[in-house]
Protein backbone atom coordinates (compact mmCIF):
# COMPACT_ATOMS: atom_id res chain seq x y z
CA UNK A 1 0.00 0.00 0.00
CA UNK A 2 2.79 2.59 0.58
CA UNK A 3 4.35 2.15 -2.81
CA UNK A 4 0.82 2.35 -4.19
CA UNK A 5 0.65 5.46 -1.91
CA UNK A 6 3.94 7.20 -2.90
CA UNK A 7 3.13 6.30 -7.03
CA UNK A 8 -0.35 7.75 -6.90
CA UNK A 9 1.26 10.97 -5.01
CA UNK A 10 4.34 11.32 -7.86
CA UNK A 11 1.61 11.02 -10.26
CA UNK A 12 -0.78 13.75 -9.27
CA UNK A 13 2.60 15.91 -8.33
CA UNK A 14 3.67 15.51 -11.73
CA UNK A 15 0.46 15.87 -13.41
CA UNK A 16 -0.42 19.56 -12.10
CA UNK A 17 3.18 20.09 -12.53
CA UNK A 18 2.68 19.60 -16.52
CA UNK A 19 -0.79 21.18 -16.25
CA UNK A 20 0.73 24.47 -14.84
CA UNK A 21 3.78 24.53 -17.57
CA UNK A 22 0.86 23.60 -20.34
CA UNK A 23 -0.87 26.66 -19.37
CA UNK A 24 1.98 28.99 -20.51
CA UNK A 25 2.08 27.59 -23.56
CA UNK A 26 0.17 29.33 -26.34
CA UNK A 27 0.11 25.55 -27.98
CA UNK A 28 -2.28 24.47 -24.94
CA UNK A 29 -5.54 24.24 -26.82
CA UNK A 30 -4.13 22.93 -30.15
CA UNK A 31 -4.99 19.46 -31.53
CA UNK A 32 -2.47 16.72 -30.56
CA UNK A 33 -1.72 14.00 -33.01
CA UNK A 34 -1.67 10.49 -31.31
CA UNK A 35 -1.09 8.38 -33.94
CA UNK A 36 -1.52 8.68 -37.75
CA UNK A 37 -5.03 9.88 -38.24
CA UNK A 38 -5.65 9.96 -34.16
CA UNK A 39 -6.11 13.33 -32.51
CA UNK A 40 -7.11 14.56 -29.02
CA UNK A 41 -7.31 18.63 -27.71
CA UNK A 42 -7.91 20.21 -24.69
CA UNK A 43 -10.90 22.59 -25.02
CA UNK A 44 -10.64 26.00 -23.57
CA UNK A 45 -13.24 24.88 -21.06
CA UNK A 46 -10.49 22.59 -19.46
CA UNK A 47 -11.89 18.74 -20.70
CA UNK A 48 -10.80 16.65 -23.68
CA UNK A 49 -11.76 15.59 -26.72
CA UNK A 50 -11.09 13.91 -29.28
CA UNK A 51 -11.15 12.35 -33.02
CA UNK A 52 -9.82 9.75 -35.62
CA UNK A 53 -10.38 8.95 -39.47
CA UNK A 54 -12.62 6.29 -40.44
CA UNK A 55 -13.62 5.15 -43.11
CA UNK A 56 -14.07 8.18 -45.39
CA UNK A 57 -15.10 10.09 -42.28
CA UNK A 58 -14.11 10.64 -38.99
CA UNK A 59 -14.95 9.64 -35.40
CA UNK A 60 -15.52 12.17 -32.92
CA UNK A 61 -15.18 11.79 -28.92
CA UNK A 62 -16.84 13.86 -26.86
CA UNK A 63 -17.65 17.51 -27.82
CA UNK A 64 -16.71 19.53 -25.68
CA UNK A 65 -18.87 22.58 -23.75
CA UNK A 66 -21.61 24.33 -26.01
CA UNK A 67 -19.14 27.32 -26.01
CA UNK A 68 -16.15 25.13 -26.86
CA UNK A 69 -17.42 22.94 -29.89
CA UNK A 70 -16.69 25.87 -32.90
CA UNK A 71 -12.97 25.29 -31.72
CA UNK A 72 -13.51 21.57 -31.66
CA UNK A 73 -15.08 21.21 -35.12
CA UNK A 74 -12.75 23.82 -36.54
CA UNK A 75 -9.88 22.07 -35.53
CA UNK A 76 -11.07 18.76 -37.12
CA UNK A 77 -11.82 20.75 -40.07
CA UNK A 78 -8.16 21.31 -40.34
CA UNK A 79 -6.82 18.53 -39.53
CA UNK A 80 -8.98 15.86 -41.44
CA UNK A 81 -9.09 18.11 -44.88
CA UNK A 82 -12.72 19.33 -43.57
CA UNK A 83 -13.78 15.25 -43.85
CA UNK A 84 -17.27 14.83 -42.47
CA UNK A 85 -18.05 13.79 -38.74
CA UNK A 86 -19.87 10.69 -38.99
CA UNK A 87 -20.01 9.54 -35.29
CA UNK A 88 -20.06 11.68 -32.42
CA UNK A 89 -18.90 9.34 -29.40
CA UNK A 90 -20.18 10.74 -26.19
CA UNK A 91 -18.14 9.59 -22.64
CA UNK A 92 -20.86 10.78 -20.75
CA UNK A 93 -23.72 13.31 -20.08
CA UNK A 94 -22.01 15.99 -18.63
CA UNK A 95 -21.76 19.25 -20.12
CA UNK A 96 -18.14 20.49 -20.17
CA UNK A 97 -18.15 16.76 -22.46
CA UNK A 98 -21.59 16.34 -24.10
CA UNK A 99 -22.94 20.50 -23.84
CA UNK A 100 -22.15 21.01 -27.55
CA UNK A 101 -23.48 17.71 -29.10
CA UNK A 102 -25.91 19.58 -31.03
CA UNK A 103 -23.19 21.54 -32.96
CA UNK A 104 -22.22 17.50 -34.36
CA UNK A 105 -25.88 16.52 -34.32
CA UNK A 106 -26.46 20.00 -36.69
CA UNK A 107 -23.90 19.02 -39.55
CA UNK A 108 -25.34 15.10 -39.71
CA UNK A 109 -23.56 13.56 -36.95
CA UNK A 110 -24.99 10.22 -35.53
CA UNK A 111 -24.65 10.97 -31.49
CA UNK A 112 -23.64 7.91 -29.67
CA UNK A 113 -23.89 7.19 -26.33
CA UNK A 114 -25.08 4.52 -23.85
CA UNK A 115 -28.50 3.54 -23.58
CA UNK A 116 -29.47 5.20 -20.38
CA UNK A 117 -28.77 8.50 -21.97
CA UNK A 118 -30.92 7.84 -25.27
CA UNK A 119 -34.33 9.90 -24.04
CA UNK A 120 -32.05 12.65 -22.45
CA UNK A 121 -29.71 13.39 -25.82
CA UNK A 122 -33.58 13.18 -27.91
CA UNK A 123 -34.87 15.65 -25.28
CA UNK A 124 -31.92 17.88 -25.55
CA UNK A 125 -30.59 17.66 -29.14
CA UNK A 126 -33.98 18.02 -30.63
CA UNK A 127 -33.87 21.89 -30.57
CA UNK A 128 -30.28 21.80 -32.06
CA UNK A 129 -30.84 19.58 -34.83
CA UNK A 130 -30.69 22.81 -37.19
CA UNK A 131 -33.34 22.50 -40.16
CA UNK A 132 -33.18 18.92 -40.43
CA UNK A 133 -36.49 17.48 -40.75
CA UNK A 134 -35.44 14.42 -39.78
CA UNK A 135 -34.65 15.92 -36.12
CA UNK A 136 -31.26 14.30 -33.97
CA UNK A 137 -29.64 11.30 -35.38
CA UNK A 138 -29.07 9.25 -31.92
CA UNK A 139 -27.38 5.72 -31.31
CA UNK A 140 -27.15 4.09 -28.05
CA UNK A 141 -25.45 0.53 -26.61
CA UNK A 142 -25.95 -1.17 -23.61
CA UNK A 143 -22.48 -3.23 -23.49
CA UNK A 144 -19.94 -2.99 -26.71
CA UNK A 145 -19.98 -2.22 -30.26
CA UNK A 146 -16.84 -2.90 -32.18
CA UNK A 147 -16.34 -1.00 -35.35
CA UNK A 148 -13.74 -1.40 -38.31
CA UNK A 149 -12.64 -0.39 -41.39
CA UNK A 150 -9.51 -1.41 -43.55
CA UNK A 151 -7.21 0.63 -41.14
CA UNK A 152 -8.70 0.83 -37.66
CA UNK A 153 -10.10 -0.94 -35.00
CA UNK A 154 -12.43 0.64 -32.84
CA UNK A 155 -13.86 -0.53 -29.67
CA UNK A 156 -16.61 1.54 -27.48
CA UNK A 157 -17.33 0.05 -23.85
CA UNK A 158 -19.70 0.69 -21.26
CA UNK A 159 -17.15 -1.32 -18.93
CA UNK A 160 -19.92 -0.58 -15.57
CA UNK A 161 -21.24 1.93 -13.19
CA UNK A 162 -18.85 4.18 -12.44
CA UNK A 163 -18.96 8.20 -12.91
CA UNK A 164 -22.07 9.38 -14.89
CA UNK A 165 -23.47 5.85 -14.48
CA UNK A 166 -23.49 5.54 -17.94
CA UNK A 167 -20.24 6.60 -18.91
CA UNK A 168 -18.52 4.78 -22.46
CA UNK A 169 -14.71 4.30 -23.49
CA UNK A 170 -13.04 4.46 -26.59
CA UNK A 171 -10.19 1.94 -27.41
CA UNK A 172 -7.90 2.12 -30.37
CA UNK A 173 -6.19 -1.73 -29.85
CA UNK A 174 -3.94 -1.06 -33.11
CA UNK A 175 -2.74 2.49 -31.96
CA UNK A 176 -2.46 1.65 -28.13
CA UNK A 177 -4.95 5.25 -27.74
CA UNK A 178 -7.96 4.99 -25.31
CA UNK A 179 -10.23 7.95 -24.70
CA UNK A 180 -11.38 7.03 -21.14
CA UNK A 181 -13.68 9.99 -20.36
CA UNK A 182 -14.02 10.85 -16.42
CA UNK A 183 -13.28 7.79 -15.64
CA UNK A 184 -9.63 8.92 -15.37
CA UNK A 185 -8.02 12.70 -14.73
CA UNK A 186 -4.70 13.86 -14.71
CA UNK A 187 -4.04 16.89 -13.14
CA UNK A 188 -7.27 17.05 -10.73
CA UNK A 189 -8.66 14.90 -8.24
CA UNK A 190 -11.72 12.15 -10.19
CA UNK A 191 -15.10 14.27 -9.45
CA UNK A 192 -17.23 12.24 -7.03
CA UNK A 193 -20.36 14.64 -7.39
CA UNK A 194 -22.28 12.54 -9.69
CA UNK A 195 -25.89 11.54 -8.35
CA UNK A 196 -25.40 8.56 -10.32
CA UNK A 197 -21.74 7.95 -8.81
CA UNK A 198 -20.92 4.02 -7.92
CA UNK A 199 -17.61 4.32 -6.36
CA UNK A 200 -17.10 0.57 -6.26
CA UNK A 201 -18.03 0.05 -9.74
CA UNK A 202 -15.46 3.13 -10.82
CA UNK A 203 -12.72 1.13 -9.46
CA UNK A 204 -13.15 -2.02 -10.99
CA UNK A 205 -13.57 -0.45 -14.13
CA UNK A 206 -10.28 1.14 -13.81
CA UNK A 207 -9.15 -1.94 -12.92
CA UNK A 208 -10.05 -3.49 -16.56
CA UNK A 209 -8.67 -0.36 -18.34
CA UNK A 210 -5.32 -1.11 -16.41
CA UNK A 211 -5.26 -4.43 -18.08
CA UNK A 212 -5.38 -2.39 -21.64
CA UNK A 213 -1.96 -1.96 -23.81
CA UNK A 214 -2.61 1.70 -24.02
CA UNK A 215 0.18 3.98 -24.82
CA UNK A 216 -1.33 7.37 -25.03
CA UNK A 217 -4.53 8.13 -22.88
CA UNK A 218 -6.75 10.81 -23.57
CA UNK A 219 -8.30 11.38 -19.91
CA UNK A 220 -11.45 13.72 -19.27
CA UNK A 221 -9.11 16.76 -18.01
CA UNK A 222 -5.61 17.08 -17.56
CA UNK A 223 -1.96 16.32 -19.59
CA UNK A 224 -3.24 14.37 -22.83
CA UNK A 225 -0.86 11.08 -23.15
CA UNK A 226 0.64 9.89 -20.37
CA UNK A 227 -1.17 6.59 -19.11
CA UNK A 228 0.01 6.62 -15.34
CA UNK A 229 -3.00 8.43 -14.70
CA UNK A 230 -5.07 4.94 -15.01
CA UNK A 231 -3.53 3.73 -11.80
CA UNK A 232 -3.27 7.29 -9.86
CA UNK A 233 -6.94 7.87 -10.25
CA UNK A 234 -7.89 4.13 -9.21
CA UNK A 235 -5.40 4.48 -6.28
CA UNK A 236 -6.61 7.64 -4.97
CA UNK A 237 -10.71 6.42 -5.33
CA UNK A 238 -9.53 3.36 -3.22
CA UNK A 239 -8.24 5.79 -0.68
CA UNK A 240 -11.05 8.01 -1.10
CA UNK A 241 -13.88 5.30 -0.16
CA UNK A 242 -11.23 4.20 2.48
CA UNK A 243 -11.41 7.41 4.39
CA UNK A 244 -15.07 7.88 3.74
CA UNK A 245 -16.12 4.79 4.87
CA UNK A 246 -14.48 5.41 8.07
CA UNK A 247 -15.36 8.52 8.55
CA UNK A 248 -18.98 7.05 8.32
CA UNK A 249 -18.37 3.73 10.53
CA UNK A 250 -17.19 6.38 13.29
CA UNK A 251 -20.81 8.68 12.95
CA UNK A 252 -18.24 11.56 12.07
CA UNK A 253 -20.82 14.41 12.93
CA UNK A 254 -21.15 16.66 9.84
CA UNK A 255 -19.92 19.81 11.31
CA UNK A 256 -16.54 17.85 12.31
CA UNK A 257 -16.18 16.05 9.21
CA UNK A 258 -13.95 18.40 7.70
CA UNK A 259 -11.55 18.45 10.49
CA UNK A 260 -11.58 14.70 10.97
CA UNK A 261 -10.34 13.76 7.62
CA UNK A 262 -7.33 16.02 8.09
CA UNK A 263 -6.44 14.01 11.01
CA UNK A 264 -2.91 11.96 10.52
CA UNK A 265 -4.80 8.59 9.98
CA UNK A 266 -6.66 9.60 7.83
CA UNK A 267 -4.81 12.14 5.59
CA UNK A 268 -2.83 11.40 1.95
CA UNK A 269 0.06 12.80 3.26
CA UNK A 270 2.42 14.20 0.13
CA UNK A 271 -1.20 15.39 -1.93
CA UNK A 272 0.06 18.37 -3.84
CA UNK A 273 -0.82 21.83 -1.74
CA UNK A 274 -3.06 22.71 -4.82
CA UNK A 275 -5.56 19.69 -4.14
CA UNK A 276 -5.74 19.53 -0.60
CA UNK A 277 -8.95 21.94 -0.51
CA UNK A 278 -10.26 19.84 -3.69
CA UNK A 279 -9.85 16.56 -1.60
CA UNK A 280 -11.48 17.78 1.61
CA UNK A 281 -14.37 18.56 -0.65
CA UNK A 282 -14.60 15.10 -2.68
CA UNK A 283 -14.48 13.13 0.88
CA UNK A 284 -17.34 15.05 2.49
CA UNK A 285 -19.70 14.71 -1.19
CA UNK A 286 -18.55 11.27 -0.64
CA UNK A 287 -19.29 10.67 2.40
CA UNK A 288 -22.79 12.10 1.60
CA UNK A 289 -23.31 9.99 -1.28
CA UNK A 290 -22.78 6.91 0.76
CA UNK A 291 -25.11 8.01 3.46
CA UNK A 292 -27.74 8.74 0.92
CA UNK A 293 -27.17 4.91 -0.73
CA UNK A 294 -27.33 2.82 2.54
CA UNK A 295 -30.55 4.74 2.78
CA UNK A 296 -32.64 3.62 -0.65
CA UNK A 297 -31.65 0.10 0.53
CA UNK A 298 -34.34 -1.49 1.92
CA UNK A 299 -34.98 -2.85 5.27
CA UNK A 300 -33.64 -6.47 3.76
CA UNK A 301 -30.45 -5.17 2.84
CA UNK A 302 -30.73 -5.76 -0.87
CA UNK A 303 -30.31 -3.06 -3.56
CA UNK A 304 -33.67 -1.80 -5.09
CA UNK A 305 -33.90 -3.01 -8.55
Amino acid sequence: MKTRLTLTIAIWALATSLRGAETKSDDLHRPQKLADGVWAMMTKGGSNAGWFLFGDGVIAVDSGSDQSSADILSAIAETTGEKKISYLILTNNFGPHAGGAAAFAKRGAFVVSQEKFGPYFARNLKAGAGASSEGPKILTLSERVILSDSKRFVEIDFVGPADSGGDLVVYLPNEQVLYSGDLVEAGILPPLFSKELEPEGWIATLEKLGKLNVKKLVPGYGPIGPVESIEATHSYLQQALMIAKRAIAEKVPQDFLKTRIQEPDLTIKGLPAELKEEHLKRIQTLVQRLKTRAQEKPSGGAEKK
